[in-house]
């Protein structure tokens, strides 16, 4: 399978690259559709600090014949461009992280709204193992409100951008989505993917220090 073109920018506000981005981005790059440009780590500016989150960019046209093999739920649902911000189980959804993902977005915006034709080619995203009580108490401060998407994924209206929710132990569970389970077989549509048993379940658990 051919790998689309990337561009990697390295450090995440520091010189250290931020190990559980470095494995999500490996699992959207192999398994994401390849109409998607996938950026990690990615520069609001010259300045060389790194905000800490993707840029998910569309480079063509949704293929009926190319839906990817991972998040399957989530690429029909992207703008033009989304931030996503990835939590994992050792380092949480935290109190206002939701504000935090929503300064990314409007940052973005302000330095590169010239290039949009609008606010609707603009989303956030943010992917957690699981809804919390945080992150619920978050929504309700931000006066924001849940609609399901059915198997995992969510959106929330109110904001100025579209934002989207993924929990991954609830997509995991879905047929389709082989590469999340924690127990993903070496195996996969007839592909030796032995190594990517481990990339998966990593992206969750690691950064717990």
């Amino acid at each position: 399978m051919a790998h689309r073109p990337a561009v990697v920018q390295v450090g995440a506000m520091g010189a250290k690259r931020t190990a559980w981005h470095f494995y999500f981005c490996i699992l959207l790059r192999r398994y994401g559709p390849h109409t998607f440009e996938i950026r990690d780590e990615v520069s609001l500016s010259e300045e060389p600090s790194r905000m800490d989150y993707l840029i998910l960019r569309r480079t063509a046209a949704p293929s009926p014949a190319d839906t990817g093999q991972t998040l399957r739920g989530l690429w029909p649902l992207l703008p033009r461009v989304a931030i996503v911000e990835l939590k994992t189980l050792g380092r949480p959804y935290q109190k206002a992280n939701l504000d935090r993902l929503w300064s990314y977005v409007h940052a973005y915006h302000a330095n590169e709204h010239r290039s949009l034709d609008g606010r609707e080619e603009l989303c956030a995203v943010l992917v957690v193992p699981r809804r919390t009580r945080t992150l619920d108490a978050d929504v309700q401060a931000s006066t924001l409100a849940w609609v399901d998407k059915s198997g995992g994924y969510w959106q929330l209206v109110g904001g100025l951008f579209t934002l989207y929710v993924v929990e991954l132990d609830v997509v995991a569970e879905r047929e389709d989505e082989d590469l999340l389970a924690p127990n993903a077989p070496a195996t996969i549509r007839g592909t030796d993917r032995a190594s990517d048993r481990c990339i998966s379940p990593v992206i969750l658990t690691i950064g717990s220090r």
